[in-house]
């Protein structure tokens, strides 16, 4: 059997690289490659595409971290400052999806561009992001899996359990990754303006759904407070296209 092994960070003597952070910093550039080319193809402005997305990446960093401190750790009396200085720990993903979204609805209309062309255009920027960050996840094993591992080939085994465990960051940057490749292969056949952001919403729901079950996070109702999430998702993205399918096009 294949063990993930377990980066925490890199000791460079001069610098100390944080693994979970080299990973999340390699994402984020990613996404400005791909924002920028895309950005290129759509005939987009560059300088406010580039705003958009710094801009809204940070907005959905802040989001995640603060939502996790506010409904997760919150609770256990941890101090603001301890929850931040934990790399890779404490961060709700559909918090920064929440601010995330919102501020780049704001700098879209700011600039007087359509949300569903910016939301098409920074799509394959988004999915990519998310499968580095996973990678930094997968690593630094920052998500407790259950028992067990993938087929009996690939887990791994923390030193504060004796026993063999999925490891759920894993199953997300795969399904993460198949999301980024359909994205970017479908970015140019699919026409309707916003059909590409609903896709990436649903795709995420979908995988963000089955990927749960491999986690050892509280339940309501057999469901993990994500996977309820990952509903809503799905069934909205979906809801949303076929009430515009035979629509007017998306503003």
């Amino acid at each position: 059997m294949l063990f993930l092994p377990t980066i925490q960070q890199i000791d460079l003597g001069f610098v100390t690289i944080q693994w979970w952070g080299l990973w999340a910093a390699l994402g984020f550039l990613a996404g400005i490659a791909l924002a920028m080319l895309e950005a290129k193809r759509k005939k987009f402005n560059k300088d406010q595409a580039f705003n958009i997305y710094v801009l809204s990446a940070i907005a959905a960093v802040l989001g995640a971290k603060i939502s996790s401190a506010i409904l997760m750790h919150y609770g256990e009396g941890m101090s603001w400052r301890e929850i931040w200085s934990r790399p890779g720990e404490g961060f709700m993903l559909f918090g920064g999806l929440v601010l995330g979204v919102a501020v780049m609805w704001l700098l879209a209309k700011a600039y007087k561009k359509r949300f569903w062309l910016t939301g098409d255009l920074l799509a394959p920027a988004v999915a990519a992001n998310l499968a580095f960050v996973r990678v930094g996840c997968m690593l630094i094993h920052d998500h407790p899996g259950k028992l067990g591992s993938f087929l009996g080939l690939i887990g791994y085994k923390p030193t504060n359990f004796s026993a063999v465990r999925h490891e759920p960051a894993l199953y997300h940057f795969v399904l993460n990754l198949l999301i980024f490749v359909a994205i970017w292969a479908l970015r140019k056949r699919i026409k309707r303006e916003g059909n590409l952001l609903l896709l990436l919403a649903f795709l995420y729901g979908i995988g963000r759904f089955i990927a749960d079950f491999a986690r050892v996070d509280p339940k309501i109702w057999l469901l993990t407070p994500m996977q309820w999430i990952s509903l809503v998702l799905v069934v909205g993205s979906a809801g949303w296209y076929l009430k515009t399918m035979n629509g007017k096009e998306t503003k």
